[in-house]
């Protein structure tokens, strides 16, 4: 554990609209304490604050409730659009302006 309690970041720069993708992964050992929210709004403040970025995003399972509920925490919305992730499968698109 020593001090870490898990993994955040975005997948790149942002794209050429100003999208970036933002991950986050919590270890078992520390989840359900609400690091994963605090975290995720984190960095979508952050990457909101930086130039060129108009939008955050987020891809995630609809099999993942607990991830979804992150993602909301983070201001993030449900939209209609999906991906095929080569890892999960279908995954559904979240996003902040």
């Amino acid at each position: 554990f020593k001090g870490q309690v898990g993994m955040g970041g975005f997948t790149g720069p942002p794209e050429e609209v100003g999208n970036v993708t933002m991950g986050y992964s919590i270890f078992p050992e520390c989840q359900r304490r609400g690091y994963a929210s605090e975290g995720a709004r984190a960095l979508a403040d952050w990457a909101l604050s930086q130039p060129g970025v108009t939008c955050v995003q987020a891809t995630i399972s609809p099999r993942n409730v607990a991830s979804g509920r992150v993602a909301a925490y983070a201001g993030l919305n449900r939209t209609d659009a999906t991906e095929d992730d080569p890892d999960e499968g279908l995954v559904v698109v979240w996003q902040r302006p």
